[in-house]
């Protein structure tokens, strides 16, 4: 799976893109950066110990070279390796004292307080997952992109079991769970099983009742994180390739910049409480907080 991602890295790096779409950035102000880290994709905020935790991908490592850091509310790091001892670790959710993470085709199970990975569980035909979302039962979903399915976390039989498999999740990378449906960044129907190669991504909605996907916005790009947006009726989302994170109006199915940033962005964190929004982008982690105008 490294050598997909670094196909991706190398289109990103011959790519030039121009983008023409209004921006918010005089909203957004930015507090601090983290980094250097390894790949960062996913950050996520534990409430218990008041710190983060950052998957670190490392790409130009050796499988199980990859980890999980520990940073304080200022981006510094409190541990640079965490946990350690994984190989692609991405989308992270946090339940109680319980750390889940993807790691390709797994999703580990993490003890917090002894640091320890206490189960492991994975399912069939399982290729790339990516990021995940717990609903308000505690339910953990997770994204299969490259299969183009969501997947859940039986927890009574440590498995993942296939919710839905369908074209009209548009290779699901980012989830979020909202108001009583999960949604959808797609990254964009992939082509000869190369995530470089694929058409543009759009935001998806899956009612989990009659499992059926309705795309609500425009094609935007290849869209990796999401979270809600400051007003708590639109989405921000990020485009992997092609960089910026997007504000989407699911009304309209429009999207525009809303914060600026080179391609690399990866599964955003925002928090409502502080109006603090948190991008791991190439290998640095960005804060930024919302001024209301």
């Amino acid at each position: 799976m490294k050598t997909l991602l670094l196909l991706m890295l190398t289109a990103v790096s011959m790519a030039i893109t121009l983008h023409t779409a209004a921006s918010d950035k005089q909203q957004w102000k930015l507090l601090w950066q983290s980094g250097p880290h390894n790949d960062p994709e996913s950050i996520v905020y534990d409430p218990n110990e008041d710190v983060f935790y950052v998957s670190n991908q490392f790409f130009k490592g050796e499988s199980g070279q990859a980890t999980i850091s520990k940073l304080n509310k200022q981006g510094q790091v409190i541990e640079d390796s965490w946990l350690s001892g994984l190989n692609e670790p991405k989308g992270l959710a946090i339940k109680g004292s319980t750390l889940f993470v993807t790691d390709i085709d797994k999703v580990h199970i993490i003890d917090i307080p002894s640091r320890t990975i206490i189960s492991t569980a994975t399912g069939k035909g399982i290729k790339f997952l990516n990021d995940v979302a717990l609903d308000n039962t505690g339910t953990l979903y997770v994204a299969e992109m490259m299969n183009s399915a969501v997947y859940r976390l039986d927890m009574d039989n440590i498995r993942l079991v296939e919710v839905i498999r369908s074209e009209e999740l548009i290779n699901p990378n980012g989830l979020l769970f909202h108001d009583n449906k999960l949604y959808i960044a797609g990254w964009g129907k992939i082509h000869d099983e190369n995530p470089a190669n694929a058409d543009k991504g759009a935001l998806v909605e899956l009612n989990l009742t009659t499992m059926e996907p309705k795309t609500i916005s425009h094609p935007i790009g290849q869209l990796d994180g999401l979270q809600l947006a400051p007003d708590m009726k639109g989405f921000l989302a990020t485009d992997y390739l092609g960089g910026n994170v997007y504000y989407i109006n699911p009304e309209t199915g429009n999207a525009h910049v809303t914060v600026e940033t080179p391609p690399l962005a990866g599964d955003i964190l925002y928090i409502p409480q502080q109006k603090m929004l948190f991008v791991p982008q190439d290998n640095t982690i960005y804060a930024y907080q919302w001024q209301e105008q």
